[in-house]
Order: structure tokens, then sequence, then C-alpha cells
């Protein structure tokens, strides 16, 4: 009778110790996998973090920069009607809102620009608007059969134009006044020769800016926005319903 009591503790002491062996094996095992494929967890875990960002960047960046353009527009346009200066360059609102142009990224706002004199030569140029597409206030509005001018800045205050290049013939862009949107299709990209290049953009070229027969936009900046040739010429990107 004790004999086979003791047999079945001994017995189930056995069972006992080859399961908690086996536990401890496949823990053993566990730990060897995560340890020998570590590295690669890893990777995937960066890759999955910087996938998620590009789509967050894809879907929302281009939203996310124009309203910082346009908080950053009001202001400047806050800070000029805060003085009664006539010297202030003439930046206001405008009746044209908006500008988008999905091939090159571009969603912004859109202020008046007006000329203002230049210190050297008593000359005139067009003012640039910061964080914001300058519509110069002597050319036309959408619907009027004119051309429409707009600048802005490549390489400073927002880098709007940064990538007008991208805005090639075939390009779709958009210009809003107020939700009316209005329609244009680029027919032409060109670079051409600056005569007064300098720190600032100036847009003097009448050729560029005249008046035309038919309804265009006219979208100019000054090219290109680094290296030893820049500001060596505008970049004009015309674009017609």
């Amino acid at each position: 009778m004790h004999s086979s009591s003791a047999a079945q503790r001994l017995q189930r002491l056995r069972v006992i110790t080859s399961n908690l062996l086996k536990q401890l094996n496949w823990q053993q095992r566990l730990l060897q996998f995560s340890s020998n494929h570590i590295g690669l967890t890893i990777v995937m875990i960066c890759g999955i973090y910087i996938c998620v960002q590009v789509l967050f960047v894809r879907a929302f960046g281009i939203d996310t920069t124009a309203s910082i353009a346009r908080v950053q527009a009001q202001r400047q346009i806050e800070q000029l009607s805060d003085t009664s200066s006539d010297s202030i360059p003439l930046i206001a609102a405008s009746l044209i809102t908006r500008i988008v142009i999905p091939a090159a990224e571009i969603n912004a706002p859109v202020l008046t620009v007006g000329m203002i004199p230049t210190t050297s030569t008593g000359e005139q140029e067009w003012n640039i608007a910061r964080y914001a597409v300058g519509h110069h206030n002597k050319t036309g509005i959408p619907g009027q059969g004119e051309n429409i001018v707009f600048s802005s800045y490549a390489s400073d205050y927002g880098r709007i134009f940064a990538s007008l290049d991208k805005a090639i013939p075939g390009s779709t862009i958009t210009v809003y006044e107020g939700d009316v949107a209005h329609n244009y299709t680029v027919i032409s990209q060109q670079l051409v020769k600056a005569p007064h290049p300098s720190m600032r953009e100036q847009i003097n070229d009448s050729a560029i800016i005249s008046p035309t027969k038919g309804e265009q936009v006219t979208f100019i900046t000054c090219w290109p926005p680094s290296g030893s040739d820049r500001y060596s010429s505008y970049l004009v990107v015309i674009a017609k319903p």
C-alpha cells in the first residue's frame, strides 16, 4: 500500500518536472528568437512609423502648410494696418483668396501687393508678399479676360514658390475668389533673364506683367532659389482657362 502511494507521488513529480522543463525550454526558445530577430523587429517598427508619417504628410501636409501661411499673412495685414505711415508698402486683403497648384504642392493664401520705390534708383518695383502669394493690384481678376499676375518668394518667407518649377504644361491651377473656383491649365513655363537681380525679387519686366488680349494667369518668382546663379532669372509659369 505504501509502495503504491510512493510510486504515484513519484510519477506525479516526474510529470510536474517534465512540464517545467518543457516550459523552460519554450521560454528559452522564445528569448533566443527575440534576441536573434531584434534587429529585424526594430527595422520593421521603424518602417511602419515612416510609412505612417509619409501617409500623414500626403494627407494633411499641404493643408497644414496652407493654414500656417494664412495665419502669417493675416498677421502681415494687421501689422500694416496698425500704422498710418504713407511709406508703408501696399499689402492688403485680396478679392482672390487662395491659389492651389496640386502638381507643385502649393496651397497658399493671396494678398494684394503694389509698387514701392527702390532706395537706390528711385524706380519702382513690385512688393513681394511674405508667407503668401502676391496678386499685383494693377492686373486682372478672374472672369475679366485680362492678365492676372502673381508673385511670391522661392527661398524666403515661407518659400511658397520653391516648387513652382513642378507646374509644367498640362498642370491644373485653381484660383479662388472666396468659395468660387476658377480653373486654369498651364500652357508654358520659361526662364526669363532678370535685368536687375537682387536680394529683393524685382518683378519689373513689362513684357511679363503687361495686359494680354485674353485671360491668363501669370506666376513669377526669381530663379533659381539657391546656388551661384541665384536669382539670375525669372521663372514664369503661364496658364489659361
